[in-house]
């Protein structure tokens, strides 16, 4: 998967869904968007019992349809809990996929965390890792001096 520079404003205006890329908008750099197709196959798996059938017959079968890179299929097929959590898939479908893999709780959570040893931060998604340094730096960025609490 190559990342491709666009410089391209109009992309912006297309729906993700419809994107194989998706704008970063402050580089204008193009980042896959498979994390959807990740999280889909996991929401299909996690509420569709035909799905879980086909997925525990073949697993590599059960991937085809979804837009996956090859780290993504590895991920899901041996699963590796930690390199899913690295790429950003939600923790709420994380756990179901963890629980139809008898993956107990402690231990789900402690593969989350040695995936954050192993792959590095979270890259994508709601837990993807922004650079916040904290309040004070975001305050003086913003060119607060005070507290503003309150509405003041």
């Amino acid at each position: 998967n190559v990342l491709k520079r666009t410089t391209d404003r109009s992309v912006l205006n297309t729906p993700t869904k419809t994107l194989r890329y998706r704008i970063d908008y402050f580089t204008l750099e193009s980042v896959m968007v498979s994390l959807y197709y990740v999280q889909k196959f996991l929401f299909e798996l996690n509420r569709d019992p035909e799905f879980q059938s086909r997925y525990t017959a073949d697993r590599d079968a059960s991937l085809a349809g979804f837009d996956l890179s090859d780290e993504e299929k590895r991920a899901l097929v041996e699963p590796d809990i930690g390199l899913l959590f690295h790429l950003g898939v939600n923790g709420q479908i994380l756990m179901h996929f963890a629980a139809f893999h008898s993956i107990e709780w402690q231990d789900y959570l402690q593969q989350m965390r040695d995936g954050l040893e192993d792959y590095g931060p979270v890259r994508e998604g709601v837990y993807a890792v922004t650079g916040y340094e904290g309040v004070e730096a975001h305050t003086s960025r913003l060119g607060q001096t005070q507290n503003t609490a309150g509405g003041r």
